[in-house]
């Protein structure tokens, strides 16, 4: 991984607990990603139940990454 040279979003919801839980791992693989915890439930079907919050959220953080 050391030599990927895009950039990598991490998004995890503290409800979807078999994700979540390798939240920690995937932050030690790519410590430079720009990454994000939604503390609303909704699991994995987040971005399904809750689009609005999550389209507004990917949205800010795709115009705080470098282009």
């Amino acid at each position: 991984m050391d030599q990927f040279s895009g950039k990598i979003i991490l998004l995890a919801t503290i409800g979807d607990e078999d994700a979540f839980s390798a939240f920690p791992k995937c932050k030690a693989m790519f410590p430079k990603a720009i990454s994000h915890v939604f503390i609303d439930s909704g699991g994995h079907h987040y971005i399904f139940l809750l689009p609005e919050m999550y389209t507004k959220t990917l949205t800010s953080l795709l115009s705080n990454t470098d282009t």
